[in-house]
């Protein structure tokens, strides 16, 4: 495979890697507890620990598996609002806004889109006056933004289906 065609699968999310069943089987198994040890991994899907840990390296070199962490509740942590911020045409503005999302420590996505918006921020802040704060941060930079503030999250933090083949 050519460079630059392992460079277009990566900006579109998909991976180089050819996943088979065992693949599929563990990352799964670790959507729904990345705390499983390696031996229990290998328990649970009747593979070896080794096997276990070849193939996690193979999924993690390949960025198939991304990151491991907690998935936290927001409002715990003293995130009482969270929104989404579209913002329409930057023009110019894409490589300063992707590095002004990136830097920000309340913007926790940032997605270039077709439609309406050029790119959609979903944020957390303490409150609306902090939410102002960065809105207001957008504005000086020249950006021009809707704002909309989440009331209820009915589907939070939903797993991917992993679509395991027939065997």
């Amino acid at each position: 495979m050519k460079k630059t065609d392992t460079a277009a699968k990566r900006k579109t999310g998909q991976s180089a890697l050819k996943l088979d069943q065992l693949d599929l089987q563990l990352v799964d198994a670790l959507q729904h507890d990345a705390r499983l040890s390696i031996r229990e991994l290998g328990r649970r899907l009747g593979v070896s620990a080794p096997t276990v840990s070849d193939r996690l390296s193979r999924l993690e070199a390949a960025e198939v598996i991304r990151s491991y962490g907690a998935v936290v509740s927001l409002g715990a942590l003293g995130y009482g609002v969270v929104a989404f911020v579209g913002v329409f045409d930057t023009g110019e503005k894409f490589g300063e806004l992707d590095q002004w999302a990136q830097d920000h420590p309340h913007v926790l996505e940032c997605h270039h889109l077709t439609g309406r918006f050029a790119a959609l921020l979903k944020v957390a802040v303490t409150d609306i006056t902090a939410l102002n704060d960065l809105v207001m941060e957008l504005v000086d930079m020249g950006v021009q933004c809707d704002t909309s503030i989440v009331l209820k999250s009915p589907v939070p933090d939903k797993l991917v289906t992993v679509q395991l083949p027939s065997e």
